[in-house]
C-alpha cells in the first residue's frame, strides 16, 4: 500500500477527511510560476525573483521554462507581449 493510501486510511479511521495533496501542490506551483513570470516580465533577474519569492534561482528558471511552455511562449518578447495583455506591467 502506498504512503498516500496509508495516510488516507489513517485519516478516515480518525474520523477526518482526507484530501489528496497533489491538487494543492499543483496550485502552489501554478501560482509560483505565474508570479515568477510576472516578475521576470517586469525586468527582474532570476536572483531578484528568487529572493522575493523565497525560492532558489533554479526553481525560478524551472518556473520560467515550464510556465512559458504551458503558455506557448518561446521568447522573452513573447513573454513581454503576454504580460502587457494580462496587465502585469501597468501600475
Amino acid at each position: 500500500m502506498g504512503h498516500e493510501r496509508v495516510d488516507a486510511v489513517l485519516a478516515v479511521a480518525r474520523g477526518e477527511r482526507y484530501l489528496n495533496p497533489s491538487p494543492a501542490v499543483e496550485m502552489v506551483h501554478r501560482e509560483g510560476r505565474e508570479e515568477a513570470l510576472r516578475l521576470l516580465a517586469q525586468g527582474l533577474f532570476h536572483k531578484e525573483v528568487a529572493k522575493r519569492l523565497a525560492i532558489s534561482e533554479k526553481t525560478v528558471a524551472t518556473y520560467r521554462e515550464r510556465g512559458m511552455e504551458k503558455l506557448g511562449l518561446k521568447t522573452r518578447s513573447d513573454l513581454l507581449r503576454y504580460a502587457v495583455r494580462r496587465g502585469w506591467l501597468s501600475g
